[in-house]
């Protein structure tokens, strides 16, 4: 008896030893860095209840710069070879941020295709691009886990939000997924939607019976009713030497044609098929910089200044960024073009004018 036991025993350790590794994929991967220990702890521990809610899987990636052609294949192809996805359809949602030149994509698969649409990716973003903006990533994040889980739960109770996408003009940019089709939610088939097939199936084959009863009835009458004498004239007998059709009016029906409207799209997911054979979902696009980095850029981009003048380890950046921070206004933007130009002027001609501006800010 102890014999079976063990080899029982080792049969049990043989096909546990050859299974893959069953631990949980992590949701978030912050490659970038972006967020502390603690911070990704409590996102992985809201994104893991959503997973587990609504059967849908919630993955956020950050990192510094992707490969490949674009952010939405690379996300797509992400998240088809790490594992992820829930069920048959592998079900889930991915959003990654790229922060080499601040782009961002969401791609869906399975239900959550239905669950977040064009129009709901697109306000989703809207709703968190501010965070982006300013670098409040944990915020950003948090705020985007607390709304895909409005949009779960309208999908779970068969009313998922969808509506017409108009042109976005919020902060970044915005686009939708690649279009090789559209799809749309399918309603949820209930008890009272198979009753309501049923019916629609037995009136549908009542008159299909009809006209074929109709039809063999008409087939045991030989009698046909004639539109005209011929069948009664004898061959021959009747011979027409001159015969002439005159004209007499014509009728024209004119209607207008209708002309497509181009204001957006009328709801439902663009999908795509990503590298691995799966349909995908979602969008992608660019998250812009918060206003006094922007400046800071457009002052650099616009100016030929020393190349000394910007080394990260001098004081004069790290005084001037905060006080374009903090003064940034209407009236800074108003004059941002004469300012660059003027600096760009003045910085040509002397490689020292960028040291002498910085310290006069720091006072």
């Amino acid at each position: 008896m102890r014999r079976y036991i063990l080899i029982f025993l080792c049969l049990v350790l043989l096909i546990v030893s050859s299974l893959p590794c069953l631990a949980a994929q992590p949701k978030i991967v912050d490659d970038a860095e972006l967020l502390t220990s603690d911070e990704v702890a409590l996102l992985e521990a809201k994104a893991q209840q959503l997973t587990q809610t609504y059967g849908m899987d919630v993955v956020i990636l950050t990192c510094y710069s992707f490969t490949g052609n674009s952010i939405e294949a690379f996300a797509d192809d992400y998240y088809d070879n790490n594992g992820y996805g829930i069920g048959d359809d592998y079900s889930g949602v991915l959003f990654m941020l790229s922060m080499e030149y601040r782009d961002w994509a969401i791609s869906t698969c399975g239900d959550t295709i239905y669950a977040l649409t064009d129009y709901g990716t697109q306000e989703l973003f809207s709703d968190i691009a501010p965070y982006l903006s300013d670098d409040e990533y944990y915020l950003a994040f948090d705020a985007y886990l607390d709304l895909l889980e409005e949009y779960f739960s309208a999908y779970d109770s068969g009313t998922p939000i969808d509506g017409v996408q108009e042109e976005y003009y919020g902060p970044g940019s915005y686009e939708s997924a690649t279009q090789e089709d559209v799809v749309y939610y399918d309603e949820v088939k209930d008890f009272s939607w198979y009753i309501k097939k049923f019916f629609i199936s037995l009136v549908v084959g009542a008159i299909v019976a009809l006209i074929v009863l109709l039809i063999m009835r008409s087939n045991m009458n030989t009698a046909r009713q004639q539109h005209g004498a011929d069948s009664y004239v004898r061959t021959g007998s009747c011979n027409i030497h001159r015969h002439q059709d005159l004209f007499l009016y014509s009728t024209v029906n004119k209607v207008r044609r209708q002309e497509s409207s181009s204001s957006g799209s009328s709801g439902g997911s663009s999908v795509h098929r990503g590298s691995s054979g799966r349909s995908h979902g979602g969008g992608h696009g660019k998250f812009s910089y918060n206003e006094g980095e922007r400046l800071w850029d457009l002052l650099k981009q616009q100016s030929t200044l020393h190349p000394r003048s910007w080394e990260i380890s001098g004081e004069n950046t790290s005084i001037a960024i905060p006080f374009l921070k903090m003064y940034w206004s209407p009236k800074v933007r108003s004059v941002l073009p004469a300012a660059a130009a003027i600096l760009r002027a003045l910085t040509t001609s002397s490689p020292m004018v960028p040291s002498l501006l910085s310290t006069k800010v720091s006072v």
